[in-house]
C-alpha cells in the first residue's frame, strides 16, 4: 500500500516535502514537494535508487538531500529546492550524515505509537498533546522550523498539517 514514509518542513515553514515509501521497479521511490497552504503539489522527482533511508532540508534552506537506505556509505542525492534540478553529489554535506531533517523544539519529541501521534515532554515523558488518531496510520511526523505546526503522514499518502499548541488540522 502507497505511503509516505519521509516528510520535512523546508525552512520558510511553508513547504513541504514527502518521501513515498514504495519502491520496485513498478513504484520507484519519489519525493514530492507541496505548498502548505494550498495543498498543491509544486515538483516531484524520481529517486536515482531503491530505498530511502530519509530526507533532509540542507542548513542554507536552499537544497534537498536524500539518502540511499542500501548504501549509507554512497553520497546522498542533492536537489535545488526551489527547481528541484538535480545537483552533483555532494558527500560533505553534514545535513546528509546527520539527516537534521526534523526540528524538535526545545524539550519536546514527537511519539508515534499504537495510541496515535503525540507530543511528548523529553524531562520524564508526560503527553504535553494528543493528536486525534486517524486512519490513515501514520508512518512519519516532523515539527515545522518555527516549533508551531506538525506535519504527519502515512498509508494512503495523506499528508496532514496540525497546529503543534492546539492538535487542530
Amino acid at each position: 500500500e502507497p505511503r509516505f514514509k519521509h516528510l520535512t518542513f523546508a525552512a520558510d515553514a511553508q513547504t513541504l516535502i514527502a518521501g513515498r515509501g514504495l519502491a520496485g521497479p513498478a513504484k520507484p521511490p519519489l519525493i514530492m514537494v507541496f505548498s502548505v497552504e494550498s495543498g498543491k503539489e509544486l515538483h516531484s522527482v524520481r529517486v536515482p535508487f531503491d530505498h530511502v533511508a530519509g530526507i533532509a532540508v540542507s542548513a542554507n534552506g536552499k537544497s534537498l538531500i536524500v539518502v540511499d537506505k542500501d548504501d549509507l556509505q554512497k553520497p546522498p542525492a542533492v536537489w535545488d529546492l526551489a527547481t528541484m534540478e538535480r545537483l552533483p553529489d555532494d558527500d560533505g554535506m553534514p545535513e546528509a550524515r546527520e539527516l537534521r531533517g526534523r526540528f524538535v523544539p526545545d524539550g519536546l519529541r514527537l511519539q508515534n505509537d499504537d495510541s496515535g501521534l503525540s507530543i511528548v515532554a523529553e524531562d520524564g515523558g508526560h503527553e504535553v498533546l494528543a493528536l486525534p488518531r486517524d486512519r490513515y496510520r501514520t508512518q512519519s511526523a516532523s515539527f515545522s522550523p518555527d516549533g508551531k505546526r506538525i506535519l504527519s503522514g502515512g498509508v494512503g499518502l495523506v499528508v496532514r498539517v496540525w497546529s503543534a499548541e492546539t492538535g487542530a488540522l
